[in-house]
């Protein structure tokens, strides 16, 4: 509406100085302007009726140092085209209160379906949240346009940069045995449970082993090996503390990312515990392979939340009593990041090195 205000304060202006003057040609000029303004109002009046426009992120996951894609849609419904539009994207990261806004031009809208791809391009790792803030429309002339606010939004996260953590596996990591819903593949263990493998009789196997049903219909002894449960050694704990703005929002993710990956290339499994906007308590997810460490990542970024007093530690223990681990590492937000093992601090991360000083600190567990 701020271009029909100014156009009404210029015809005023032609009009008061026409009468100034007693200059009949200025009035003219002043009635076709008039004239023009009236017919700009009501052609965008009635384009902006019939037109709808949604807003789409074909990907929601975006790779480090690489923009998103964000589509702006717009349905025609009239039968007149609209020759120019600008879309005001509004982008802000869930961890601050700081939002990025980016004004972009778009070509003709015909009647029908019309699609405008563009690339935004994101400040660092994390949840964002995309809305097409406002919308204008422009007149064939290009003087006039009609601006509204829109409530359409959509949801992209940045992926970190994962930089590897030397890890170093004891015997008592490799070997810990618990409860767990996974079992190994390659190793038989003592879970009674579940069968690894049914096999011939071998000298040294035990009498308890034997399969006595089996073994009466193949006549022959077979011993049932037992499988290993694949339990989780270590936990990884996010505390994310702060409740004002990060100063860097993306350093968390980005140690935990580093931390995580390694432990997984490593062969150990983990579990990864936060506490939950969505759900008012801690989750936790198991990680173990690739598919397992990206579902934790885009999961954890869309769901952080402040703890809001206490020890995550002590929370997670309320809702798995009973469970063992070997090792506890605790990711704390601050200024450093800070890493705890087992109650003893084990590395502080700075956001202008952390790559280096995650590199330069071996986990030994």
């Amino acid at each position: 509406m701020l271009s029909f205000i100014r156009g009404l304060a210029l015809a005023g202006v032609l009009f008061y100085v026409a009468l100034i003057y007693h200059s009949t040609s200025i009035a003219l000029l002043g009635i076709l302007f008039s004239l023009l303004w009236l017919a700009a109002f009501v052609s965008l009046c009635f384009q902006r009726s019939r037109m709808g426009f949604s807003l789409v992120v074909p990907i929601a996951i975006a790779e480090p140092g690489r923009p998103a894609e964000v589509q702006v849609r717009v349905k025609n419904r009239g039968r007149m085209a609209c020759m120019k539009m600008k879309f005001r994207l509004d982008a802000g990261n869930r961890m601050e209160r700081r939002t990025c806004r980016k004004w972009l031009s778009a070509g003709n809208a015909f009647p029908g379906k019309n699609c405008y791809a563009f690339s935004l391009s994101l400040p660092g790792a994390g949840s964002y949240r995309i809305r097409l803030g406002k919308v204008r429309i422009y007149d064939m002339t290009g003087l006039f346009y009609l601006e509204w606010k829109s409530a359409y939004a959509s949801s992209v996260s940045v992926l970190p940069e994962i930089a590897s953590v030397p890890v170093r596996l004891t015997g008592a990591v490799r070997n810990f045995y618990g409860d767990a819903d996974v079992y190994d593949e390659q190793r038989s263990g003592n879970d009674s449970s579940e069968t690894f493998v049914i096999r011939p009789f071998r000298d040294g196997d035990k009498i308890q082993s034997i399969h006595w049903k089996l073994s009466a219909k193949t006549d022959e002894w077979m011993v049932r090996e037992r499988s290993l449960p694949k339990a989780c050694p270590v936990v990884l704990f996010l505390e994310y503390r702060k409740k004002k703005q990060s100063r860097d929002p993306a350093l968390l993710w980005q140690i935990a990312a580093g931390i995580s990956f390694s432990l997984m290339d490593q062969g150990c499994p983990h579990y990864a515990c936060w506490f939950s906007s969505s759900r008012k308590g801690i989750v936790r997810l198991r990680v173990d392979d690739e598919e397992s460490f990206y579902l934790f990542l885009t999961w954890c970024m869309e769901d952080l939340a402040p703890l809001p007093g206490g020890s995550l530690k002590a929370l997670y223990q309320e809702n798995h009593p009973g469970e063992r681990w070997v090792y506890d590492l605790r990711l704390i937000d601050r200024p450093p990041a800070v890493l705890i093992k087992n109650g003893e601090p084990a590395a502080a991360f700075h956001s202008n090195r952390w790559k280096q000083e995650l590199e330069e600190t071996e986990l030994i567990l």
